[in-house]
C-alpha cells in the first residue's frame, strides 16, 4: 500500500488507520517532518523522480492532484491496481475567482482529473477521486489554524460584511477513514466524490468557533474594501503568499457540497464541526 504525500494532514491520520487494518504501508514524502508511525518511509521527490516510488498493490495520492497523472505508470509497474486521489472542491469554487492565481488552480485541478482518468484507463488502474471542502484537524490545517493564529495574536478577527456564506469544514480523520473504506468498495471506482463535514454553518459562526478555541477573541464586521486591501498587502509578506483578496469575497458566498453519492456508496457519515478536533462520528 503506497501513500504519496504521507506527511500531509490527512496522511497523519490515514497511516495509523491503514496499519490498523493490517496493510503494509509504504509512505512517500519529500520529508518526514510530520511522519506517522506504522509505515516504512521513503523520501522521494515525485516531481524529479517518479520512478523511485515503492511497490504496492494500491495507492492513495495526497499530494497536489496535478502530480498524480505522471505517477500512474510507476505505480502500475509496482503492482498498483487501485488508486484513491485527492482533488478539491476548489475546482468549482475558484473557477470564476477574481484572482488569476486561483483560477489557475481550478484549471489545473480540472485538467488533472481528466488526465488521471486517462492514465488510469491506459494502465488498468481503478481510480477514485475525493474532493473535500475545507479540511481541518489537529491544528495543522492551512485555513482555520491561520485564523486561530490571528485570534491569539491580536484578539480580534475581522470578517467582510456579515460572513453569511455557508461552510462545511471536514475533519482530516474522517477523510482518512473514507480512504480506507473506498479501497474496498468496487462501486466507487471510476467516480469522483464531493465531500464535506457533518455541520453546515455560516462563515461567521465557523470563525467564531475558532476564536472561542483560541481563548475568546472577538469577530468583528468590517467593510469589504479595506479588508481586500489588507489581504493584498498580506500576500506580499513572507509566508503569506497564499493570501488573496478573493478570499474576502467568498466570506459571503456558500461553499457547500452535495455529498449524497459518498453517503450512498461509501457510508460517508462525517462528524459535527468542533475546532480544533470534533468528536469522531
Amino acid at each position: 500500500m503506497v501513500v504519496v504525500g504521507a506527511s500531509s494532514l490527512v496522511g497523519s491520520y490515514l497511516i495509523p488507520r491503514l496499519a490498523a487494518s493490517g496493510r503494509a504501508v509504504e509512505a512517500v514524502s519529500r520529508s518526514r517532518r510530520f511522519g506517522s508511525p506504522g509505515a516504512r518511509w521513503h523520501t522521494v521527490d515525485v516531481v524529479a523522480a517518479p520512478d523511485a516510488l515503492p511497490a504496492g498493490d494500491a495507492a492513495v495520492h495526497l499530494a497536489p492532484l496535478w502530480l498524480a497523472p505522471r505517477l500512474v505508470a510507476a505505480l502500475a509497474a509496482g503492482g498498483a491496481r487501485r488508486l484513491i486521489a485527492f482533488g478539491s472542491t476548489s475546482r468549482f469554487t475558484k473557477e470564476a475567482s477574481a484572482d488569476p492565481r486561483e483560477r489557475e488552480v481550478a484549471r489545473r485541478l480540472v485538467e488533472a482529473e481528466e488526465r488521471l482518468a486517462a492514465e488510469c484507463a491506459r494502465h488498468r488502474v481503478a481510480w477514485t477521486i475525493v474532493r473535500p471542502t475545507l479540511i481541518y484537524g489537529g491544528g495543522r490545517d492551512r485555513s482555520l489554524s491561520a485564523i486561530a493564529a490571528v485570534a491569539r495574536r491580536v484578539r480580534v478577527v475581522p470578517i467582510a460584511g456579515h460572513g453569511r456564506g455557508l461552510r462545511q469544514p471536514v475533519h482530516a480523520d474522517d477523510l482518512a477513514a473514507l480512504c480506507v473504506t473506498a479501497l474496498d468498495r468496487p462501486a466507487s471506482a471510476g467516480r469522483a466524490y464531493d465531500v464535506g463535514g457533518g455541520t453546515v454553518l455560516s462563515y461567521r459562526a465557523m470563525v467564531g468557533e475558532v476564536c472561542r478555541a483560541a481563548g475568546g477573541a472577538r469577530v468583528i464586521d468590517v467593510p469589504a474594501a479595506p479588508l481586500r486591501l489588507a489581504f493584498r498587502a498580506a500576500a506580499l509578506l513572507p509566508g503569506l503568499g497564499a493570501a488573496s483578496s478573493a478570499m474576502v469575497d467568498r466570506m459571503e458566498r456558500d461553499l457547500v457540497v452535495d455529498d449524497a453519492d459518498a453517503r450512498r456508496d461509501l457510508g460517508w457519515a462525517p462528524r459535527a464541526f468542533s475546532y480544533p478536533d470534533g468528536a469522531p462520528a
